[in-house]
């Protein structure tokens, strides 16, 4: 089974995003983006916050978890933990401190994150990490995410584009909201592209190749089209409808 698409739908997304690009309310909600990557980057340990704060949106719905766990941020900064040596006193540590946030795996999640501070380590930190993959390929910034237990192919991703707008050249972060996009977009989807996500990573290259391609024809940078998809979602869908 392979990808079949409507291109009267792949018409009329072409036209929808470049149309919200240059509407008032799409502007400012592109530089609104901008700034608040801008705000995030501005910390030296960008990476080690954004792997944090990302295990706050697994299955949890609002954003009461994410400021609860972002206020224990200065808690928690990557060199009080990498302070720790001991790995079961780190996580021990992570655990004392995240306690009651709402993550909805805590233990787990404390886990991933221990193990988190061995990758940082062998890199030489967060800060020289990100230095160090700024110039790197696609492939490299997101292959050096996915090492993080717990990151899926849209959190590989996510993480540079919340902070590093455009650093990502044809990357997308498939979520609920823009896979709806990507199922209105096919006739026909291949296995295992499913309504709760595209767990295998060639399915999900494939499908973030037809959205560059779509974002390209409208005028846009990946980065864009994707937040733009993400927040005007349901008019995007509407705007893709055959009615």
């Amino acid at each position: 089974m392979d990808w079949i698409i409507n291109q009267g739908h792949r018409a009329r997304l072409i036209k929808s995003i470049s149309t919200h690009a240059l509407s008032r309310d799409g502007m400012k909600h592109l530089e609104a983006m901008r700034g608040e990557a801008e705000a995030l980057r501005a910390s030296s340990e960008w990476m080690w916050r954004g792997l944090v704060l990302s295990f706050s949106t697994v299955q949890n719905k609002g954003n009461r978890v994410w400021k609860n766990v972002e206020a224990r941020l200065p808690c928690i900064a990557f060199s009080n933990v990498a302070a720790i040596h001991d790995e079961a006193a780190r996580k021990g540590f992570l655990a004392e401190q995240l306690h009651g946030v709402g993550y909805r795996y805590p233990d787990r999640f404390c886990g991933y994150l221990t193990h988190a501070v061995q990758i940082f380590e062998a890199a030489g930190g967060p800060a020289k990490a990100a230095t160090d993959l700024l110039g790197a390929s696609d492939t490299e910034k997101i292959a050096f995410m996915s090492q993080f237990k717990g990151i899926s192919h849209k959190y590989a991703r996510n993480m540079w584009m919340d902070s590093h707008p455009d650093s990502l050249k044809k990357a997308f972060a498939i979520d609920s909201n823009i896979l709806q996009i990507v199922l209105a977009l096919f006739n026909q989807v291949p296995r295992g592209v499913k309504p709760t996500g595209i767990a295998n990573s060639i399915r999900y290259q494939e499908a973030e190749a037809h959205l560059a391609e779509i974002s390209h024809e409208a005028n846009v940078t990946t980065w864009e089209a994707d937040r733009l998809m993400y927040r005007f979602r349901t008019a995007i869908l509407n705007d893709m409808s055959d009615a």
